[in-house]
């Protein structure tokens, strides 16, 4: 079967300008690169055996994998952006730095129930394994892979303004 996830290489631009060097390791090329296949493959699993719904919303600084309706796929693109520019402002990045080694993968879920396959079918970790059950999402990293994965939002409440409060308090905790 056809992949339905585009597998694309990263060309990255230089630009002079007069920055300070940056404070922390960046990535290279071929983290970056290599990272956005494990995304991709992940999300292609996910897609394939446990959320059918799941596809791509892609923004400067994510690569979100969605169960959601694709009606919110700019609201939740921009969430993710704008919880990114807080970051930076808030760890004092500068623009010659990263947060991750590419674009962050966000595996995102209407059901808690996928959210909890997705932990012990695709992630696999064993220290993921014991906070699936209680936690409404988590951050975590593999190397240089850093990834986050959120609960079913439809149980985070009713109205859907609680719920959709909820998923952003999760986002920013887990970001």
């Amino acid at each position: 079967t056809k992949p339905a996830f585009k597998v694309a290489t990263t060309k990255i631009k230089t630009v002079a300008k007069t920055v300070a060097p940056p404070r922390y390791r960046q990535p290279t090329l071929s983290e970056i690169q290599n990272n956005r296949l494990q995304a991709l493959q992940w999300g292609e699993k996910t897609r394939n055996t446990i959320a059918p719904a799941v596809h791509l919303v892609e923004t400067r600084n994510f690569l979100i994998f969605s169960a959601w309706d694709a009606t919110h796929d700019k609201a939740l693109g921009n969430v993710c952006e704008e919880m990114n520019a807080k970051l930076r402002q808030q760890f004092n990045l500068q623009p010659n730095e990263t947060a991750w080694a590419g674009k962050c993968p966000v595996y995102v879920f209407w059901r808690t129930a996928d959210f909890r396959r997705f932990g012990t079918e695709v992630d696999q970790s064993p220290a993921i394994q014991s906070k699936i059950a209680r936690n409404d999402g988590y951050h975590a990293t593999r190397g240089r892979f850093s990834y986050i994965a959120i609960s079913g939002i439809q149980d985070f409440g009713s109205p859907s303004t609680s719920a959709t409060t909820r998923f952003y308090e999760v986002l920013v905790h887990e970001g």
